[in-house]
Formats: structure tokens, C-alpha cells, sequence
């Protein structure tokens, strides 16, 4: 059986050389698949903003993307690599890189270059990581390639190290970093060191900022998460926030019982599934519900 594998494998490397055989060099593309041509390098009229519901210039001037997701150590590439990189997507009508998890992974050694942060107290930055990335912006900018910076991606909070209260930490922090006043003040702190920085202010290279991703409250209350990922301080900190948002709501627990209605003992509730949405009846979570919450 050894020497029939070995013989069939000895047949298909020597058909192979029947094959034509080519090479496309990325950094030489020319002709019918090059589409360098839609781009050109970004100036102060290239600002990007929101008119009508489109993406427009600065000087009306539509704008359709087209674009690509660097995650990682892929946003910090080497000063010689950055304009290759941006040559490369740009014959391939790229005109947008979505700035994906540049959080998630805190470097211990920060010459590594593979986030923005260390693994001091959040958000402690990376010099060395700034300097590539702002290299690789000037490399887009040139390109015609604008980006889309995402903020709070992947980055879970430490307690103790970064001063957030005691408890069980999410996944991510998620969806803890939505509403616990002191994460939301430390990525505010975050997107200013950030911005300034990397020197985005006014930069056209800057198309868009994405706040949060992948997490919400809703998600977390149809998924039935909240029990399990919001507890202990963070769940009294859910509670006060919500109890302050139904009293500039509601002036009694009486007009809450009649808006919201009686407490149903089954609910309909709905997810993501894949290709659709999975809908079925459920019992509603022991979590905090409109007419247990509006205490003093």
C-alpha cells in the first residue's frame, strides 16, 4: 500500500510539470487588474463627512468605500513595508482599512509593535506601535486610502491594575465597558491619547471611528447573558443607572405597571442565527425587570 501512495504521488509531481506555470508580482501589477487609477492622495478636500445619508467630501463630492480589515500586529507594519502594503491595496481598489483589535493584546515587551497598548494601567500606549501606525497612515494617505478606527475592540479590564471595581471580567469586558463609569471614563481617556498621538485631528486620512464593537445590552439581555456576565458591583451600578433612567421616565411605580403592562410569564425573544433570526417563547431572565426596579 506504502509503494502504490508513493507511486501516485511520484505521477501527480511529474504532471505537474505539464501545467503552465505563473507568478503575479503585487508590487508590478499593471493592466486590467490594476485599479490604482480611482485613487489619489488625500488632501484637505477630502475630509469625510455625512450629508443625506451618503459619505461625502468636504467639497460634496460622493464617496462609495471599498475595504479591507487589518487586525492585530498587521496595523503596524515596518516603515519599509507600510508603503508597500499601501501600494498593493490601492491597484487592488482598496480605498478604506478598517483599524481592527489594535487593543486586545497589550504588549509586555513593547518594542514587539503589536498594540497600541502596554500592559501598564489601561490605557497606558505604545510609543513604538504609535510611530509604525502613523508611519502606515501617511502611507494610506498618500495612497488615497483612507481608515476607519476602531476603539474599543477586544481589551478586558484588570481590576486591580486598572482600578475598575472587583468582579468576574466578561470576555472582553463585554458588556461591562458599556455602562461602569470608570471604564467608560478610561476609554474616553483612550480615544484622546489616541487621537492626539497619532495627530488625527483634522487628518483626512480619518474617515470614521467605530466606539464599540460587537457588544450591546440588548444583545446581552436576548442572549439571557446579563445574569451571568453583569454581577455583584457592576450589577448595583446596572440597577442605579437603571432605576435613575425610569424616574426621569415614569413618576410612579403605578404609571410604570400601566406603560410597560402586566409581567408576562413567557416572551418571545430573538438572536442572531446563522443566515436568519432564531425566534422562540422564553421565560424572561430574573434580571432586572421595569417593576422591580424603580425603588428608592
Amino acid at each position: 500500500m506504502q509503494a502504490i501512495r508513493l507511486a501516485l504521488l511520484a505521477a501527480a509531481l511529474h504532471a505537474q510539470d505539464g501545467f503552465y506555470r505563473f507568478s503575479v508580482d503585487q508590487d508590478a501589477l499593471e493592466g486590467a487588474p490594476d485599479f490604482g487609477f480611482l485613487n489619489a492622495p488625500l488632501t484637505s478636500d477630502d475630509r469625510i463627512t455625512v450629508r443625506d445619508g451618503h459619505f461625502q467630501t468636504e467639497n460634496g463630492r460622493r464617496v462609495r468605500f471599498f475595504g479591507v480589515n487589518l487586525a492585530f500586529s498587521a496595523n503596524f507594519p515596518s516603515a519599509g513595508d507600510a508603503p508597500r502594503i499601501a501600494k498593493r491595496l490601492r491597484r487592488l481598489g482598496v480605498n478604506l482599512v478598517r483599524l481592527h483589535h489594535m487593543d486586545t493584546q497589550p504588549d509586555a515587551n513593547p518594542p514587539n509593535g503589536a498594540s497600541l497598548l502596554t500592559t501598564g494601567p489601561y490605557p497606558s500606549l505604545n510609543g513604538n506601535s504609535v510611530r509604525l501606525l502613523r508611519g502606515f497612515l501617511d502611507a494610506l494617505k498618500a495612497e488615497g486610502i483612507y481608515v476607519n478606527l476602531n476603539l474599543k475592540v477586544g481589551y478586558e479590564f484588570r481590576p486591580v491594575v486598572d482600578g475598575v471595581p472587583l468582579g468576574l471580567i466578561p470576555t472582553q469586558s463585554k458588556p461591562l465597558h458599556i455602562f461602569e463609569p470608570r471604564m467608560v471614563a478610561l476609554q474616553s481617556e483612550f480615544t484622546r491619547r489616541v487621537l492626539d498621538a497619532l495627530q488625527l485631528r483634522e487628518d483626512p486620512v480619518l474617515a470614521m471611528v467605530e466606539i464599540n464593537n460587537e457588544s450591546s445590552l440588548v444583545y446581552s439581555y436576548q442572549t439571557n447573558q446579563l445574569p451571568n456576565t453583569v454581577a455583584g458591583a457592576y450589577r448595583d451600578e446596572f440597577q442605579r443607572q437603571w432605576n435613575g433612567f425610569l424616574r426621569t421616565r415614569y413618576s410612579a411605580t403605578e404609571s410604570l405597571r400601566e406603560a410597560w403592562g402586566p409581567r408576562r410569564k413567557t416572551a418571545i425573544r430573538c438572536w442572531p442565527a446563522t443566515g436568519s433570526w432564531r425566534c422562540m417563547p422564553v421565560r424572561p431572565p430574573r434580571y432586572p425587570g421595569p417593576r422591580t426596579m424603580l425603588s428608592s
